[in-house]
Order: C-alpha cells, then structure tokens, then sequence
C-alpha cells in the first residue's frame, strides 16, 4: 500500500538544473527561489496585469479629467501638518481641519499618521503653490508601491510553498491575472475619492505589504540589514495608520521567535572540562544552558530594537499630539459639529470607540456573500441598497455607510485564502522555520482585529482587512500552482477558467462600487459630477423615467435611484437611500452660480456674499481676507438661535472666482462650493417654500459688513442633462 501524501520537498532534479550566469558560474540562490530569468518573466507578467490596473486607477482618481493637481475636500491635512513640521511642530492651523481637530493645550492636531506629511517635505520646501493639492499624486504613488510589495510578497510566498520550481508559461498568465485581481480589489474603491482618508488608508495598506514582504525576506534569510529593513517599513507602515501595521509587526514577532527556538536548537555547548564530583551533569547542563543564552543574546536584542522602535515611535507622536500614547480623545474634538447623535451614543457606551458587540454584525458584512445589487440602470451594479443589517438588536453604531464585503470585491483571492490557510495547518510540522507561513498568516489576523470590533462600517475598512484575505490568498495562489501539476489537463483548464471568469466578475463590481460613491452616494459629491453620472445613465440602456412635479409642490418619497425634475427643468434630483439629492439646479431652487473677485475682499473684515432670508431670521454668507492672503467663507444662522459666527475653512483663492451658493430647502444639507471644495455651511430656515437670497447684501448684523466692495453676479445654470432626462 502505497502513501498518499507526496513528498513536501522538490527533489533536486524535479526542481530543474542551477540556473548560471557569466561564464558557467551557478547563480546563488535568493529568498524566493527565483532565478533571474524566473524572476523577470514573473515581473512581466505582474506588470502586463498591474499597469492597466493602475491606469484605471489614475482615471477614477481624477474623476476622469486627468487634473493631477485637483482639489477635493479635506485633502490638505497633510500638507498642512508637513507644513508645521518642517517648523519643528505637529499642530495645524484650527480653521482649516474643521471637526478632524483635536484640542491639546490650546493646540490643534489631527489624528493621522505623519508619513504622508514626511513624503510631501521635497515639495512643500521647493514651493508652496502645491499645497492642498498633492492628494491625488501620492495616493498614486502608494498604489505603485502596494502593486510593488504585493509582487515582491507574491514571490517570497512562492519560495515558501514551492522551492525553486522553474517557472511556468501557465504560472506567467496565472500572475497577470493575479496582479489584477490583488488590484482591482477593495483598494480600488479608495480612488472614488483623493481625500485624506483613503490617503491615509493606502499608504498604510501599502507600507504594510511591504513590510510583511520584508518580514517573510527576512525569516527567509535572517541578516542584520534584512532585519532593518523589516524595522524601516514597519515603522513607516505604523506612522502612517497603526491598525494595519500590528500585522508585520506581530508576524515580525512570531518570525523572531521560531528563529530564536531555532537558534537554541542548533547551538552546541562549548566543551567543558568534567567535574568529579557528582553533581558534574547538572552543572554541566547548566553552564550549557547559560552559553546558549549568552549566545542567543545578540539575537534577541537586534529583535527587540526592531519591533520597540516602531511602537516607540508611534507612542511619541501620539503622545505629543494627545498626551496619550494611543488613540486619541474624542472629547476635545474640535468642532462639536463633527460628533453627530450616533458617535455620541458610541461613545457614552464605549469610550474607546470598539467592543465586542460590533463583532457579529461587522463580521458578516465584511465576510457575508451580500457585496452587491443587480440594478436595471447603468452601472447595472450597486451596493446593498438596505446597508447593513445589525445582527445584534440595540447597538448603536456611529455610522452604517454604503459597504460591500470581501467575497464580492475579491473573490479569487477568498477562495485561494482557503486553500492556503488549509495548507499551513496540514504542512506545519513538515517544514522549516524559513519556510513556515504562519507568522504571515497570524500577522494578517492580527492587523484585521480592531475594525472587526470597530463602531464604524464604510467600505473603506475593508482594506483594513485586506491582508487577511491577500497573504494567505498568495499562500494559496502558489499551493494550488503546486497541485495542479499534478491534475488532468481537462481539469486544469476548468479550474483556469473558474478563476479567470472571477476575475471578470470582480473588476466590473469594483469600477462601478467605486464610480457609485465618487458620482452619487458619497457625502460630498459636487452637483456637476453627480450630473455626469446621470447623464451616462440616461444615455444608457434601463434609465428610469423622471418624476415630475410644480415648482411649489412638496416632494414624494425619495425612490433609491429615481430621477425627479421640479418645474420647467428649475431642479434635477436623484434619488439616494431616503433623500432626494441634488443633480442640477436654477436659481428658482435657490441655488446661485456667483462670480465674484476676491481680490475685493478687505483683510480681516467679513463682507456679505449673499443673505438667505430676511431680517432676524436670515443667514448670512460673508467672506473674509486673512492676513495670509487666503480666504474664509463664515456663516451666521439667524439671530433666534443664538449662535456665533460659524468659521469656515481657510483657502488659497484669489481673483475672478465662481462660489456655487445653495440655500435648497429641498435638500437636507446645503453648502458653499468652489469646483469640489466645501467652504461651509448654509443654514436654511425650516418651511415649505424657498427663503429670499439676496446677493452681496447683508442686514444690520453683528461682524459683518452692509455690502461686498465689488460686484456679486449670477453664472447662468447650466441643465442640459435635466433636459437629456426629460428626452
């Protein structure tokens, strides 16, 4: 009877002749196995799948207008934190981080990691006509460096799992698409939007995969520079965003300490000379312990510097910023605006913003098959259209926004996972510490654990659980790669075509998930962008029939995806979840295109921009010049509420400018815009009918001027795509 496990080892023949290089001289073996004619036909392949990937990635991010140096809301924190830093601080400036500002000391600081800030330095010092507008091009950079560390990780795994097996002109097509898949996942959908978070989350993704790359090169090969580049990237990964970063950190962790037990297991004891007496073996086993120890030492200190300095770090930053070596005190928030009734409610409860409660529902939304909906209209794919369902009755979460799951977003990678993480419980005794997978996989679960208990779902934390599913998926990629050179060719070819249509699947869901929130469900998106999208989709085939009704009539119940016009082509709206959202609008909605130059402003003297409604109960929109030469749009709700001057946040705009001002009492927010920056709020007094606005005139008010020095005047509205709709 013969054995049905084959053996882990590739014997020397089947792994293939030594590759050579110069005159017949055998090529060193590195960490992954690869030869460099392997290594270079797997980074062509990588590439031909990764490039149309990141281009994708360009034309989402830039909202396909190729602007690299667009402007987008909340996108300069990091520029002004590079700012302070290049004059030894950590504070920003209050007025331009709104409710993201923390209070310490009389101080303003945001919570995001500061090596963002450090990438910009080289910039910032050069030139300050930049600022605020890097966002796009660093978020660029981080997607190169995840398609980088994903391949170099995807390599180092393959020396793991399979040796030096020669490579493959399967295993070159199975790598493309690998690359597209790794790519063309939830990092993805981070492109709907070139603001801070989704920075803030890609460099940490992409440090991160670099990082457990540098661990597994290191494990592979344990020198000193391998050991410090692990500390390097760990660092920049946990400067950037903490959660991620306890992956490599832990794995760096587990990796240390197979290496130290493998250590003490192959270091023989000096040769001693026998004692007499007869307590000779025990002292003999004593002094033989001590000596491994002693030699053990180097080791265990070099570990120890390279996982304490990263924490290290992270708590000073912290700690300068909070004086408090982890999270940050969501009682001196900024902006009590910026705390809404759920995050309220969290935080009574529980006051460091996670508990165990969230655990069952974030589990199945982030792992649960319910990723996406079939719509009848353009882009035919949507989210859930009911969001997250609470598994547990009664708790309360700060916000329950549009999100997908990993099953939907990547599933190739789901069921490689699988199959990987079966491989390293089934092979963990049979193999070598250099080539153990479990410190990546642990790591990988450990940098996952604190937004699966996290008061907050949004599709963007799925790239916080990302590597779970990305690591053991490679595991898996190359263990599946070893089993199928054994399997009949009909089989082979079924199993190719399964993942390829998978593939297929996931890249549509992905480009129309991310284009959905860039173009309707985001909590910002400007009017024009939101027109475009519609207008693709009542160009395109299943385009609901409007909704329409009379200039005074009060609105139906808001459809998730239908089109409402209000009189003669006056407003265009869509429906989003339960609201009626914004699309095109006229002045007869109280929605104003105004020209206006700013050059007029005085310094430090508010002057009206516009005034909605009429005497004690108008709000009134002013602009003011600082002494920096930037702008402020300030509003002031009326004098029965008894607030002060809302601030709005600081600009660098000057000149001829267009301000869109919208006063819609349809809507159940209303902004100041310049192209897609939010410059504040616009209060708009409750009631049936549209407020009186009056343009660059203000009543008698405390703070502000009567009248704004120059000319206010109306841009025409622009409602081709209203009348597209209406056919």
């Amino acid at each position: 009877m013969t054995s049905a496990a084959p053996p882990l080892e590739l014997a020397p023949e089947a792994q293939g002749p030594p590759s050579t290089s110069g005159a017949g001289t055998a090529e060193a073996p590195s960490v992954d196995g690869l030869d460099r004619t392997g290594r270079r036909r797997l980074r062509r392949a990588w590439l031909a799948g990764a490039v149309p990937a990141l281009l994708l990635y360009a034309w989402v991010l830039t909202a396909g207008h190729g602007n690299f140096l667009q402007h987008q809301f909340f996108d300069d924190f990091f520029d002004l934190q590079a700012r302070s830093m290049l004059h030894g601080r950590l504070d920003v400036p209050a007025d331009r981080v709104g409710f993201e500002g923390f209070v310490t000391g009389g101080k303003t600081y945001v919570y995001f990691g500061v090596v963002p800030s450090l990438l910009r330095m080289p910039v910032l010092v050069l030139t300050d006509n930049a600022d605020g507008q890097l966002t796009t091009l660093s978020m660029l950079a981080a997607a190169v460096v995840l398609a980088v560390a994903a391949f170099r990780l995807a390599c180092v795994i393959r020396g793991m799992v399979r040796g030096s097996v020669p490579v493959g002109p399967v295993e070159q097509w199975a790598t493309a698409g690998l690359a597209v898949a790794v790519l063309m996942a939830p990092p993805f959908f981070l492109t709907s939007a070139a603001i801070v978070y989704h920075e803030a989350i890609l460099w940490g993704l992409a440090l991160s995969i670099a990082a457990f790359d540098a661990v597994a090169r290191w494990q592979r090969d344990p020198t000193g520079r391998r050991l410090a580049v692990a500390s390097l990237l760990i660092t920049l990964a946990i400067l950037s965003r903490l959660s991620l970063a306890l992956g490599p950190l832990a794995a760096l962790a587990l990796a240390g300490a197979l290496h130290l037990r493998r250590q003490w297991r192959e270091t023989v004891p000096t040769e001693r000379t026998e004692l007499p007496d007869p307590a000779a073996p025990a002292a003999g086993a004593a002094t033989g312990a001590r000596d491994r120890l002693r030699r053990l030492l180097p080791s265990v200190a070099a570990l120890a510097l390279a996982g304490l300095v990263p924490m290290t770090l992270s708590m000073a930053v912290n700690q300068a910023k909070f004086h408090q070596l982890f999270g940050v005190p969501p009682d001196r928030q900024a902006f009590a605006g910026g705390m809404g009734a759920g995050r309220q409610a969290v935080l009574e409860e529980h006051a460091l913003y996670v508990s165990p409660e969230y655990l069952p529902t974030n589990m199945w939304q982030y792992f649960g098959p319910r990723g996406f909906e079939l719509r009848r209209d353009f882009p035919w794919i949507d989210f859930p259209r009911s969001g997250p369902q609470l598994l547990t009755q009664g708790v309360v979460y700060d916000a329950l926004d549009w999100c997908s799951s990993l099953p939907a977003t990547v599933p190739v990678l789901c069921l490689l996972a699988v199959a990987g993480v079966v491989w390293a419980v089934r092979t963990r005794r049979q193999r070598d510490t250099t080539r153990a997978v479990s410190p990546l996989l642990v790591g990988a679960l450990v940098g996952s654990s604190i937004v699966m208990v996290f008061a907050y779902i949004a599709n963007r934390y799925l790239n916080d659980l990302y590597p779970v599913v990305l690591v053991p998926g490679l595991v898996g990629f190359h263990t599946v790669a070893q089993a199928m050179a054994g399997w009949r060719p009909p089989i082979r070819r079924a199993a190719l075509a399964g993942a390829a249509g998978l593939v297929a699947v996931a890249v549509p869901v992905n480009l129309a998930l991310a284009l959905q929130y860039q173009r309707e469900r985001g909590p910002a998106v400007p009017d024009d962008w939101r027109a475009e999208w519609l207008g693709w989709r009542a160009a395109l085939p299943g385009a609901p029939d409007p909704i329409r009704i009379g200039l005074d009539d009060p609105l139906p119940p808001a459809r998730d995806g239908g089109v409402l016009v209000v009189g003669d082509c006056d407003g265009l709206y869509v429906g989003v979840r339960d609201d009626w959202l914004a699309v095109e609008r006229s002045p007869a909605v109280n929605v104003f295109d105004l020209r206006v130059d700013l050059d007029d402003a005085p310094i430090g003297e508010r002057v009206p921009l516009a005034t909605v409604g009429h005497g004690d109960q108008a709000t009134v929109l002013a602009v003011m010049r600082l002494s920096d030469g930037t702008v402020r749009f300030d509003t002031l709700e009326p004098e029965d509420r008894g607030l002060p001057w809302l601030n709005g946040v600081a600009r660098d705009l000057q000149g001829d400018v267009t301000i869109r001002v919208t006063a819609d009492h349809r809507q159940p927010a209303n902004n100041v815009f310049h192209g897609t920056l939010v410059l504040n709020l616009v209060y708009v007094p409750p009631g049936e009918g549209a407020a009186a606005v009056t343009l660059g005139r203000a009543p008698d008010r405390p703070g502000v001027g009567r009248a704004y020095p120059g000319s206010v005047t109306e841009v025409p509205p622009d409602m081709a795509v209203c009348r597209s709709v209406l056919g």
